[in-house]
C-alpha cells in the first residue's frame, strides 16, 4: 500500500509503494486531471503543468528510476494464527513453508522523495479539484469518442477521484504527524470554510529557493516551524496574489484565520525575519508589473540566494 513518511531532515516527504500502488496512482491523476483541465472553467493551465510534475515523479519512481526498498511482508507470521486455533492439514502446513521460502525477502516498493513546499502545493491543489465535483455534461465530449482509450465515464471519474482521495489523505496523515494533530486540524477546517483557488507557479519556485538557501542552518524544531509559517502562506497565497493590492496583507490575513495560532505564528516570524523580509521584497518588486517575465524573476531569485543549482539533490 503508499506510504507517505517525512524524509530525515525534513526537506520533504518520501512516497513510497509497490509497483501497483504508485502505478494506480499515476493513472488515475492522469485521466482526472486532463478531464478537469478540458472542463473546468478558470483553471490556470500552469496549475495542470505542476501536478503533471507530481505525475512524472511518480511515474519514474515505479520504472525503478529513483528509490527502491525491500520492505517487511511478515511473511513469517503467515498461518500461525490458524496453528494457534486448531490443528493444520499437513499439506498446509507446507504451503505455509513454500510461501515463507518464497517471500522471506520481502516486498519490493518504490520511493520518490518531494520537497515540502510542492507538497503543500500539490495537496491544497488536488483539495480544491476535489471540492469541484464534475458537472455530468463534462462527459458528453468522451460519450462520442469511438476509441477505449479516449472514452471517459462518471464510474472511472469515481474510482480516480477515491485514488486521489486517499492519496490527499495520506498527505494530511503525515503534516498531522509533522505539525501535530490540533495545528493540522485547524488547517484542515479552515481550508474546508474557505473558497481557494491556486498559487502563482513563480511563488512556489520562490519559496523553493527560499528553503533551499535557509534550511541547513536550523534545527529539525525551527525546521517544524518554518514549514508550519510555509504551509500557511501557500495556503493564502492564491487569494491574495491574484490582488497585487492584497499582498501587503498577507500576514493579517492567515493571522486572522488561525487565532488559536497567533503564538507559533508569531515565534516563526520571529524566528526566520528573513522570510518575512523575502515575502514583502518578493511583493513589492512585481506587485506593479503586469507582465511577471521569467528572466526577471530568476534575475530576483540569484539577487537573494545567489546562485543555486537545481540539479543537486537537498539533504533528505
Amino acid at each position: 500500500m503508499l506510504t507517505i513518511k517525512s524524509t530525515p531532515n525534513l526537506q520533504g516527504i518520501s512516497l513510497q509503494g509497490d509497483y501497483q500502488d504508485l502505478n494506480r496512482l499515476y493513472d488515475a491523476l492522469s485521466r482526472y486531471l486532463e478531464f478537469y483541465q478540458k472542463n473546468a472553467e478558470g483553471y490556470p493551465y500552469h496549475e495542470y503543468e505542476y501536478l503533471l510534475a507530481l505525475n512524472y515523479d511518480i511515474r519514474h519512481a515505479y520504472m525503478d528510476t529513483r528509490e527502491y526498498l525491500s520492505v517487511e511482508n511478515n511473511a513469517s507470521e503467515y498461518g500461525l494464527m490458524a496453528e494457534s486455533i486448531f490443528e493444520v492439514p499437513e499439506e498446509f502446513k507446507s504451503e505455509i513453508r513454500n510461501v515463507h521460502r518464497d517471500y522471506r525477502k520481502g516486498n519490493l516498493y518504490f520511493s520518490v522523495n518531494i520537497l515540502y513546499p510542492l507538497v503543500f502545493h500539490y495537496l491544497i491543489s488536488l483539495e480544491r479539484i476535489l471540492d469541484d465535483y464534475y458537472l455530468p455534461s463534462w462527459f458528453d465530449a468522451y460519450a462520442e469518442e469511438e476509441n477505449p482509450y479516449i472514452k471517459y465515464d462518471p464510474l472511472e471519474a469515481n474510482h480516480d477521484r477515491a485514488q486521489i482521495q486517499m492519496f490527499t489523505s495520506l498527505l494530511w496523515d503525515n503534516i498531522a504527524e509533522l505539525f501535530g494533530k490540533e495545528k493540522a486540524l485547524a488547517a484542515y477546517n479552515y481550508f474546508a470554510d474557505q473558497e481557494f483557488g491556486f498559487a502563482p507557479a513563480l511563488y512556489i519556485d520562490a519559496l523553493l529557493h527560499h528553503q533551499a538557501a535557509n534550511f541547513d542552518h536550523l534545527s529539525p524544531e525551527q525546521r517544524k516551524d518554518y514549514l508550519y509559517l510555509t504551509f500557511m502562506e501557500i495556503m493564502d497565497s492564491d487569494e491574495l496574489l491574484a490582488d497585487p493590492k492584497e499582498w501587503a496583507d498577507c500576514y493579517g490575513h492567515y493571522q486572522t484565520a488561525f487565532k488559536a495560532y497567533n503564538q507559533t505564528v508569531d515565534s516563526a516570524k520571529k524566528e526566520f525575519p528573513t522570510q518575512n523580509t523575502f515575502h514583502r521584497e518578493f511583493h513589492r518588486t512585481f506587485d506593479k508589473k503586469e507582465h511577471l517575465y521569467q528572466e526577471d524573476f530568476e534575475r530576483f531569485l540569484i539577487d537573494w540566494f545567489g546562485e543555486i543549482d537545481e540539479e543537486s539533490e537537498p539533504e533528505w
